[in-house]
């Protein structure tokens, strides 16, 4: 299905809000994506 939506973007900037926040992001798409980034070296 095409929506349009750049998840990595999406993600990025979920990822900068929840650092802001001083938390983990709330979304576990957001948490998984981060975790794969992590473990590839993806940034």
């Amino acid at each position: 299905i095409e929506t349009g939506i750049e998840l990595d973007a999406l993600v990025d900037t979920a990822a900068w809000i929840s650092a802001e926040l001083g938390r983990e992001p709330a979304s576990r798409v957001a948490r998984a994506v981060l975790a794969k980034r992590a473990t590839t070296g993806d940034a």
